[in-house]
């Protein structure tokens, strides 16, 4: 499946069939579930993306969710993407977004399977959300 088919299928799941979005949560990490991750996993992961990237990823996402992504980066880096997206200077590729966020979800994943923490660990809120980079 695509990234772009990928994206469609969580949102659809989100407004249609929550139980199956709950489901593969506890299964895959879904871009939205990032903010379940801690910090220093976050960081270590986003901070190898490149501001278009990130821009890329975060574009069209919630300020509380996005504001929760940039405190993981270094400053001049959170504030340049911030500026962006604030401005919104340009509207990414769709497949560019998705692309994106289905691979800093993997990269996460393998970090996290790396500590011996599961996806389902983070759905059950037995892995602290936050903590400090």
């Amino acid at each position: 499946m695509s990234p772009e088919e990928e994206m469609d299928l969580l949102a659809l799941f989100a407004n249609d069939n929550p139980e199956e979005l709950e489901r593969l949560r506890r299964v895959i990490l879904t871009f939205d579930d990032l903010k379940l991750v801690p910090s220093d996993i976050l960081s270590e992961v986003l901070n190898s993306y490149e501001v278009d990237s990130l821009y890329a990823a975060l574009f069209k996402t919630h300020t509380a969710f996005y504001n929760r992504i940039l405190a993981t980066l270094p400053e001049r880096k959170a504030m340049i993407v911030e500026r962006d997206l604030t401005d919104m200077v340009a509207i990414p590729q769709r497949k560019k977004t998705a692309e994106v966020r289905r691979e800093i979800c993997q990269q996460v994943e393998k970090v996290m399977y790396s500590r011996s923490l599961r996806v389902g660990d983070l759905v059950d809120g037995t892995v602290r959300a936050v903590r400090s980079v």
